[in-house]
């Protein structure tokens, strides 16, 4: 029925495929003066986006606003941790829990851990007797289940988000009633300490910004770096699509992550505003070999598959292209980087797909 397709439609945002759908319904129909009512709506809609306001901002400091679980991986972090966790408590954003999974560090993150939930009631600390196998995904799919705030967000912690961060992705979450809200962030290295533009900027360019989005009429969404920590994910939407990091002894859980929400969301607000300043090729970092990364990749890409395929039907003719686009780009990188001696793990990971 076009009137039910055009309503689908229009909630998910897509209003010219709604008013498409609408006007399919015939002057004899009984549903024709309800379709015509719901055009008209929709121009309406779309003649207020652009004349919206400055978004007001709420009383930051009000208990009574929703609660943001902030979830922070820890391992071996030492020399950035206290900065990071400060960047953290120091948010304009007052209503939150700091929830920091210490994943068996060995070094001082216990301590500055420590130091810090003493004086702040607001950290909950989980320390991991054993380092999780891989990289940050077991960990923060752990604070996934116990926070108990309406969002959740992500830290790195050798990362540090800017004092208006949560302030300005909350309250575009609050206002749109948004699933996932995504920032703007810069890379800067320790050596150097030259602070330089994200490393997806074009990408990032071409996404629409400060209105509701999905992939339906935004594939590029699928294209911005899938990292978290430049994003804020509604609890229910999350936990209504079973949707955590995968698990097992590889990295680049991000990916997979990123795939996961986007092809599920119906309401993503990207915000033209930085949030977040993220650390490049620290010491130490866990990134492991360049044919142990290569596996990871492949290993995600087939948990990818599986997942997509259980998006909806109106979305598989956008979102598979986009995933082939992806397989193709990554098998470009595979084949470069790859060594003799991994070529037959490769090939049998890549015809798994």
């Amino acid at each position: 029925m076009s009137l039910k397709r055009g309503n689908e439609c229009r909630d998910r945002g897509l209003f010219d495929k709604a008013v498409v759908e609408y006007k399919k319904i015939g002057v004899d129909s009984p549903l024709y003066n309800q379709a015509q009512i719901n055009i008209k709506r929709i121009a309406q809609i779309k003649d207020n986006e652009g004349k919206r306001p400055v978004l007001n901002e709420p009383d930051f400091d009000n208990p009574n606003l929703p609660l943001l679980s902030i979830i922070m991986p820890v391992f071996n972090v030492g020399p950035y941790l206290d900065a990071s966790i400060i960047s953290a408590i120091s948010q304009k954003y007052q209503n939150f829990e700091l929830i920091i999974i210490n994943d068996a560090s060995t070094d001082n993150c216990s301590d500055i851990i420590g130091m810090h939930a003493a004086q702040d009631p607001r950290i909950k600390v989980v320390n991991l007797t054993h380092n999780s196998l891989g990289g940050a995904g077991i960990p923060s799919n752990i604070g996934i289940r116990i926070a108990s705030g309406e969002y959740i967000a992500f830290i790195d912690s050798d990362d540090w988000v800017l004092p208006d961060a949560f302030s300005v992705l909350m309250g575009y979450a609050l206002r749109e009633n948004a699933e996932v809200v995504v920032g703007g962030f810069s890379t800067f290295t320790d050596e150097d300490r030259v602070v330089s533009e994200a490393y997806d900027a074009l990408a990032w360019s071409d996404i629409p910004k400060e209105r509701v989005i999905s992939v339906e009429n935004c594939p590029n969404l699928l294209r911005i770096s899938p990292v978290p920590w430049r994003k804020i994910y509604k609890t229910s939407f999350l936990r209504e699509h079973a949707i955590e990091y995968p698990e097992g002894d590889y990295f680049f859980e991000d990916n997979p992550l990123h795939w996961f929400v986007i092809s599920k969301a119906n309401r993503v607000v990207a915000v033209d505003k930085k949030v977040s300043y993220h650390r490049m090729a620290r010491e130490g970092q866990t990134m492991g070999s360049a044919n142990f990364r290569l596996a990871a990749m492949l290993c995600h890409m087939n948990t990818i598959y599986n997942f997509v395929k259980t998006a909806d039907e109106s979305r598989k003719d956008i979102i598979f292209p986009e995933l082939y686009d992806y397989l193709y780009r990554s098998d470009w990188v595979i084949q470069r980087q790859g060594d003799e001696s991994s070529a037959p793990l490769m090939k049998k990971r890549w015809s798994a797909i």
